[in-house]
């Protein structure tokens, strides 16, 4: 008989009925297990199933606030202080906190890399400001061997003409040259005071060399006295002047002037020299004002590219120099320059 015509005699229950057929004979073995016995652990599983999703509810945000502390945390430390190290420069470290081991010796080994990275900056830029510092002396020992020998020709001349007078003035005035280039050797600043007082002595040996061929003008007004300059920076576009512009047919005028000016938003002073010479050949314009380098082995215009490499070194990007030929007649030059004043303690020629 087919197993769902099995009925159950007296009061309605249900029943969970499992057949199976007999491997020995035609027949099946059926059970009939009440529906209450079935669901008698039900409340059990019930509360087994509540402790569970409880116990979930309690260890996954341990589990993720201990992944958030040992992993999260100190990875997070690192890439900051990454950015630091970008954004400030190298002086950010990761501080000292607990962590995992591995963790330790990461940042460890991170901060002795900034260290290192930060000494090694140190070394090189000492290395390179000592290196600067080298040339900036030796440019400023630079002596012009011709105006040496022309002086001393010059001195010997007035001597051998007994003219005592002017030997004995033009003997001090070169004293005082040589004071001035000397004393300023290690020094990058001097000053304009000092600078404008060399180039005036400069300018009377050239009054002494070329008697009535020789007039010039210093107007620098009284606040601008003290502002740094490079020493021998105004001097050596006078000597140029002098050198280039100066005939017998007609007498040579120099003018230098100063005034305030605006230059990249820095607080500057413009110096222009000017002469009523024949000017820069063309030539030699272009070249100055795209900044090309007309100093050759003989010496011909060192003076002019001694100048700009210092002021390079110097006032890298804060600095401009300007030539130009006069609308009347001769050259012009500007010179710009950060208006810093000298600091108190800094040598005086």
């Amino acid at each position: 008989m087919p197993v769902e015509e099995f009925r159950a005699e007296g009061a309605a229950k249900g029943y969970l009925v499992v057949d199976k057929p007999s491997g020995r004979g035609d027949f099946r073995l059926v059970a009939f297990i009440p529906e209450e016995d079935i669901l008698q652990n039900l409340p059990n599983l019930q509360r087994l199933y509540l402790a569970v999703l409880l116990a979930s509810f309690t260890i996954i945000p341990i589990g993720l606030y201990f992944l958030r502390q040992t992993i999260l945390m100190p990875l997070q430390r690192i890439v900051s202080t990454m950015k630091k190290v970008e954004s400030e420069g190298l002086s950010a470290r990761i501080k000292p906190y607990p962590a995992a081991l591995e963790f330790q010796i990461v940042n460890d080994t991170f901060n002795r890399m900034i260290d290192q990275i930060e000494h090694l900056k140190i070394n090189v830029y000492e290395e390179k400001l000592m290196k600067q510092r080298e040339e900036l002396h030796r440019l400023q020992l630079q002596i012009n061997p011709h105006f040496f020998m022309n002086a001393l020709n010059m001195l010997h001349h007035l001597a051998k003409s007994r003219q005592t007078g002017l030997a004995a003035e033009l003997a001090l005035c070169l004293i005082q040259h040589f004071r001035f280039i000397l004393r300023n050797g290690h020094s990058p600043f001097v000053p304009l005071r000092d600078e404008l007082a060399h180039c005036r002595n400069y300018l009377r040996i050239q009054q002494l060399r070329y008697p009535g061929n020789m007039s010039f003008t210093l107007e620098v007004p009284d606040y601008l006295q003290d502002v740094r300059v490079p020493p021998l920076s105004v001097q050596t576009f006078i000597e140029n002047a002098v050198k280039h512009g100066m005939t017998l047919d007609e007498p040579l005028h120099i003018s230098v002037r100063a005034d305030p000016v605006e230059y990249k938003t820095v607080p500057s002073i413009r110096i222009r020299i000017e002469d009523n010479g024949p000017g820069f050949p063309e030539d030699v314009l272009m070249t100055l004002q795209q900044g090309g380098k007309l100093a050759t082995d003989e010496g011909e215009h060192l003076g002019i590219w001694n100048v700009q490499r210092r002021l390079n070194l110097l006032y890298p990007d804060l600095c401009d120099i300007r030539f130009r030929n006069l609308e009347s007649a001769g050259a012009g030059i500007e010179l710009i320059l950060p208006l810093y004043l000298m600091e108190r303690g800094e040598r005086r020629a």
